[in-house]
């Protein structure tokens, strides 16, 4: 295994459904990865994506609020 410093890049050149990336994410490491499938690649890319989910949250409560679902 190698060794990782916070601030450092995990490069991954097939990334496939970005496991590596996923994790690197996780422990706080910059990652960039590289597939020739453009499916792993858009895949990766919702997996790795940070979301505010209290902006979601709210805008979920909104629609309920109206009826909507």
């Amino acid at each position: 295994m190698f060794k990782v410093s916070k601030g450092d890049f995990v490069f991954d050149p097939f990334c496939g459904s970005g496991t590596t990336l996923i994790k690197a994410k996780m422990y706080g490491y910059n990652s960039v990865g590289l597939d020739i499938s453009p499916f792993s690649v858009f895949l990766t890319n919702v997996l790795t994506k940070s979301y505010n989910t209290g902006r979601l949250r709210k805008k979920q409560v909104k629609r309920s609020q109206k009826g909507q679902t």
